[in-house]
């Protein structure tokens, strides 16, 4: 007999770490993708990094219009100060009247070398 699990406290992409080291993998990919914009790694990380990047990029638009909360949350996901300004001042004013999708994956024509990985730009 199968349980019923909240959504909430399942993670859809594992990734094979503990979910520790997957927060922090995420942290530190979303940390990277706001700094330069454009990063590239493999179609199950960037599955799992797109689904966050919508969500602080919304947070960020929070900000933007003086919620306290969400400023809050937004220090929890990036912690260096420089990259939440950009995210806040740059990014989340690009995507103001954009209700969603504000990344997009895209499929490199290359696999990864040593595993055959699929590669992907986001």
């Amino acid at each position: 007999q199968k349980y019923w699990m909240p959504i909430t406290s399942y993670c859809l992409y594992r990734l094979s770490r503990l979910p520790k080291h997957r927060k922090h993998l995420i942290k530190v990919m979303l940390a990277n993708l706001v700094t330069h914009q454009r990063i590239h790694t493999t179609h199950t990380k960037a599955l799992a990094l797109v689904r966050m990047a919508e969500r602080i990029v919304g947070i960020a638009k929070k900000v933007n219009l003086g919620n306290d909360f969400a400023r809050r949350q937004l220090s929890v996901w990036i912690p260096s100060e420089t990259i939440r300004e950009k995210l806040k001042l740059e990014i989340a004013p690009r995507f103001e009247s954009q209700r969603g999708n504000y990344s997009r994956v895209s499929k490199l024509l290359y696999y990864r070398k040593g595993d055959k990985a699929p590669m992907r730009y986001i």
